[in-house]
């Protein structure tokens, strides 16, 4: 691994990250890590690798220093310092994790020679038996934290962010940057959302100024206002749109599944409308045989001539009703049904002249 980042604000998943994806991980390879990181538990990391069945003897070592440690010349390996016979505290092929970076140097301005030789050269410092190069895992708050020389030579920007706006505090994301960079124009990708695993947390103290005996330290977030669960979308314009949803989905498919209409017996006593509609008269037929051709109004009475198919002729005197229009004469008939003056049927010639 070349130089990496590995920032966020407190309590978002810095030392979790760097212990899981990487401390661990070296350890697991035989390799010798050394960190500044507060309160690591090598035999606590051990018990992991006990019940992965992996041997006392293939584990790395880990290297705990403090602050003071870090700031000494002799700390930081030269690629001269073997030809030279310099000891130093670094070794080739070390697995280096600094925590809290912003201690060590100013933003601007030189760093110290054999700390700037390290930063450049750490790829050419192979282990003499495994081969692997020193690498480097540096953990602060803001990528502005790192000193603009050390900033230069870093590859990946890894930055955590706690899910506090869904309301969790048991996991976080990683947006993933190339360079010592946050911007836009320098994002790679955004990882799944990470969650705790509880195994990890004997390997070391989230919270460094924790003694031993004392309480557990707990997190409260008494103003809850960035917790977008908690907003008034979620309280109410969510819960209506559910509703409306579900409400949708029921009518549509009622509108799709409608069964076909039953008709049910009923007693015509208990059902007015039912009787009245049975004794409605039926609307007499209109008649086959006899055709209106004339009618003869006087004062005092109306005769209506009929014809038939055969040319017999028939007279009506004074029907009971008579409806007449510019188009159509109809006229009842005493056997029933009526005839009008646009039945349609041929005639022949009757026995009358």
């Amino acid at each position: 691994m070349p130089v990496k980042a590995y920032i966020g604000l407190p309590r978002a998943g810095k030392s979790y990250e760097v212990v899981v994806n990487v401390i661990i991980p070296a350890l697991r390879q035989g390799r010798r890590v050394v960190s500044n990181l507060a309160g690591l538990n090598y035999d606590q990391i051990c018990q992991i690798f006990y019940r992965e069945g992996i041997s006392q003897s293939s584990i790395g070592q880990l290297v705990s220093v403090d602050h003071s440690e870090v700031e000494k010349p002799n700390f930081w390996r030269t690629d001269t310092d073997e030809q030279s016979g310099i000891e130093t505290f670094l070794q080739p092929g070390d697995v280096l994790v600094l925590d809290e970076v912003w201690r060590f140097w100013k933003k601007r301005g030189d760093i110290h020679p054999r700390c700037m030789n390290f930063f450049r050269m750490h790829g050419h410092m192979p282990h003499p038996d495994t081969g692997f190069i020193c690498e480097i895992a540096l953990i602060s708050q803001s990528i502005r934290d790192f000193n603009e020389n050390i900033r230069d030579v870093i590859l990946e920007t890894y930055q955590m962010v706690k899910n506090t706006k869904l309301g969790s505090s048991k996991s976080y994301i990683v947006h993933v940057f190339q360079r010592g960079s946050t911007s836009k124009s320098d994002f790679i990708r955004t990882l799944p959302p990470r969650f705790y695993d509880q195994q990890y947390f004997p390997c070391y103290k989230s919270h460094s100024q924790k003694k031993d005996g004392q309480a557990e330290a707990v997190e409260e977030n008494p103003d809850d206002r960035g917790n977008v669960l908690k907003g008034a979308l979620f309280k109410f314009a969510l819960p209506l749109a559910l509703v409306f949803l579900v409400v949708s989905i029921v009518m549509l498919w009622r509108f799709f599944h409608r069964s076909a209409p039953t008709v049910q017996a009923s007693n015509a006593q208990n059902n007015p409308s039912v009787s009245a509609a049975a004794n409605v008269p039926p609307v007499p037929p209109v008649s086959q045989s006899w055709r209106v051709v004339g009618i003869i109004r006087t004062s005092q009475s109306v005769s209506v001539s009929l014809v038939d198919a055969s040319g017999n002729l028939r007279v009506i005197q004074n029907p009971p009703t008579l409806k007449t229009s510019p188009f159509s004469v109809e006229v009842p008939l005493p056997e029933g049904g009526f005839a009008v003056s646009w039945a349609s049927f041929s005639t022949r010639k009757g026995l009358l002249p």
